[in-house]
């Protein structure tokens, strides 16, 4: 009603529509934005921050998703950072505060990322488990991609410290919902000098964990 009084030349006109039409909303569709725009008449009558109504906004259409990345961006609770990133900010290494982020999002030192995004770089992603002997009766070297699932939950060279500090998890979202489980990743990473804190390399230069870098 301002803007039709702020000028005699605002107008604005009705027009109706059949239901039968193509791309017309159906009556559950009506009555589900209507809900949303109830929600959030409610929510500007409150007196919110700019944050907070934000955050509510967000909220509203966010649909949960099971990509790591989720559990370690979600919403936080006031100033503080979400867990994972809380847990790797308490390792007080920065090689480790960095890493946890790269595993959240994928764009990490692993054969997943390298085959997407590097597929120039001649990268070398079989894992140097390949190397070490074993007894299985299926002629033939074992390889398995350098990929970060494989890394953590899965390479013999990593199995006493996977037993010291993984057991029971099984998945990345289920570690990085949980200061607790993100601080026994940190810790495993740290133990192990995983190869996934530090750049693909070629195969003889990946036989054995090397130093961190000074």
């Amino acid at each position: 009603m301002i803007h039709l009084d702020s000028s005699p030349a605002n107008t604005f006109t009705l027009r109706t529509c059949e239901w039968k039409w193509p791309g017309s909303h159906t009556k559950a569709e009506l009555r589900r934005n209507q809900e949303d725009i109830g929600q959030t008449l409610a929510w500007e009558d409150r007196e919110l921050t700019p944050k907070e109504r934000m955050w509510a906004r967000i909220c509203m259409d966010y649909t949960p998703s099971t990509h790591p990345s989720h559990a370690a961006c979600a919403p936080p609770e006031g100033n503080k950072p979400t867990p994972a990133i809380w847990a790797a900010v308490k390792a007080r290494h920065r090689l480790i505060f960095t890493t946890i982020p790269w595993l959240a999002t994928g764009h990490c030192f692993d054969a997943t990322y390298s085959e997407r995004f590097r597929t120039g770089a001649d990268n070398y992603t079989i894992c140097p488990c390949k190397h070490i002997p074993h007894t299985s009766r299926v002629r033939g070297p074992r390889r398995a991609c350098h990929t970060k699932e494989h890394m953590i939950f899965h390479c013999p060279r990593y199995t006493p410290s996977r037993l010291t500090h993984l057991e029971g998890l099984s998945s990345l979202p289920t570690i990085l919902w949980s200061e607790e489980h993100t601080a026994r990743l940190c810790a495993f990473l740290l133990e192990t000098n995983s190869l996934l804190l530090r750049l693909l390399t070629k195969p003889q230069e990946v036989l054995r964990p090397s130093r961190d870098p000074t």
